[in-house]
């Protein structure tokens, strides 16, 4: 191992390190991590990504293990690895670059709900080192046998964690921007067409075996594609506006103005290095370079969620945006062209203390939320338990409020509050399943002695008419009788 390789790995590894420190110390349970805490399932398999269902299956037994936050420090670690590839083939291996390039990887403010997960994260970001492996594969191992191996990976990728696609086609056009426009490398047309064929023939390959494992009402919803009819312009254009519109979110709140400074510079760079470097160059080849250059901001940002767009009902959640690292990525890969000698990432530490701010109040609200939720189900659950009422229902209605130190982030920085999920009812509305919900299971099986079935529906419904005894008000909740149920209405806003 190289002393550059090796300086870049450990300072990658403590930068990271301090990134994450409020995730190792915070223990909260994130949407899925508690109904598998609970019932100890596995599933995965019914999202079609069978490689998670392996791993989990070869560190678990009957029921699934949580490792956190081991699988979280694994899928960093291996993320750090990968991307030593970035620091190698587009910053010419020089090591603080390669240390900006990787943290803006993983400090990819969307990524902070993939962090949150105890059983996804090992996955999520294993399937980003997949992605990121795969994009250099072809500059290491040449010929047709580059193509095999890099299809190999993306059949991995598609089986572990979808939405890590989306990071190998931006990475991918980075890569061709600079052996092609700035470099002026041969072949590099041959290059991306066979990253394009090695995407195409690996999404056939997992289509063909593992698409048919998608099961439950929620998988299925998400996963079917857009038909080509009449309509499918119209709906392409409504998703690319729903991600366009999360990303939106990084431009409002306390930093707005620091998010709007970076975004000129994203399209200045590409004006300033056509003007140049590109235009005054004699090869025919020029102009169509300079239009290769001057579209990339927009190219790079519509790739960054891009396989989304053809599905029916995409999954529009801040943990599908791993392809957002890329256009990061990007923004320094330009400044890095314009301010020669390796100093641009000097300009980049304004935004790297922004979103080591995110990472520092993300974790922490998110666990006063947790507590409050768990001492109000439990104080619920006691409630019920006392209780002499013969019920044999339980209603819930609502979304659990926010508690004072989410409502904090909500002007100041809201891409973190809307980060914070709730917990109870949200994941059921969001969802639309039929599967008994986190909420239901806990109280179920932690909270709960009596065997009651429960039963979600709307503010209006429990309230509208019919006799409601109030049992207990809070400023969370308000618990009741209604008829033969109990009925739980959460206070929180919907």
């Amino acid at each position: 191992m190289s002393v550059d390789k090796k300086n870049y790995l450990i300072l990658s590894s403590l930068f990271l390190f301090i990134y994450f420190f409020g995730f190792l110390t915070n223990n909260f349970y994130y949407l899925d991590d508690i109904y598998r805490s609970v019932i100890g399932v596995f599933g995965w398999d019914l999202n079609a990504r069978p490689v998670t269902n392996f791993i989990f299956k070869l560190i678990s037994a009957d029921r699934v293990v949580d490792i956190y936050p081991l699988g979280l420090i694994l899928g960093v670690l291996s993320v750090i690895w990968a991307s030593d590839k970035i620091r190698k083939f587009l910053f010419q291996g020089h090591v603080m670059s390669g240390v900006i390039a990787t943290l803006l990887i993983l400090a990819n403010p969307f990524l902070l709900a993939n962090a949150s997960y105890h059983y996804d994260a090992l996955t999520m970001f294993l399937a980003t080192a997949l992605a990121i492996w795969a994009t250099f594969v072809t500059e290491e191992v040449k010929s047709w046998l580059g193509l095999g191996l890099t299809c190999f990976i993306l059949f991995l990728v598609w089986s572990t964690y979808q939405p890590a696609i989306n990071l190998f086609l931006t990475l991918s056009v980075i890569f061709y921007i600079d052996r092609a426009v700035f470099l002026k490398t041969k072949n590099i047309n041959i290059d991306i067409l066979l990253k394009a064929l090695a995407l195409v023939l690996s999404y056939i390959i997992y289509s063909l075996s593992f698409q048919h494992l998608v099961g439950g009402a929620y998988s299925v919803q998400h996963s079917e594609l857009l038909k080509i009819n009449g309509s499918f312009i119209h709906q392409f254009i409504v998703h690319i506006k729903l991600f366009f519109g999360m990303i939106h979110l990084l431009f409002e709140g306390h930093f707005k103005y620091v998010a709007y400074g970076y975004a000129l510079i994203f399209f200045m760079s590409v004006f300033y290095l056509d003007f140049t470097q590109v235009r005054k160059n004699s090869l025919k080849l020029s102009r169509f370079y300079s239009y290769i250059l001057l579209s990339s901001p927009l190219v790079i940002i519509f790739l960054s969620f891009l396989i989304f767009c053809f599905l029916k009902e995409p999954v529009v959640k801040y943990r599908v945006m791993i392809g957002f690292s890329g256009v990061l990525v990007y923004l320094f890969y330009l400044l890095n062209k314009v301010i020669i000698k390796n100093k641009s990432h000097w300009l980049m530490i304004p935004m790297l203390v922004i979103f080591y701010i995110y990472a520092a109040v993300y974790p922490n609200a998110q666990q006063a939320r947790y507590d409050n939720y768990l001492l109000a189900i439990h104080t619920i659950g006691e409630r019920i338990n006392q209780t002499n009422f013969k019920s044999k229902e339980l209603m819930v209605a609502g979304t659990f409020p926010a508690v004072n130190v989410n409502l904090a982030t909500k002007d100041a920085y809201p891409i973190i509050f809307y980060l914070l999920k709730s917990y109870f009812t949200d994941m059921y509305l969001e969802s639309n399943s039929e599967l008994l919900t986190s909420g239901a299971n806990l109280f179920k099986h932690d909270f709960l002695t009596k065997d009651l079935n429960i039963v979600f529906k709307s503010k209006s419904a429990v309230l509208k008419d019919g006799y409601f005894h109030v049992i207990s008000d809070t400023p969370y909740y308000t618990l009741g009788e209604k008829k033969d149920s109990f009925a739980v209405v959460f206070k929180g806003k919907e």
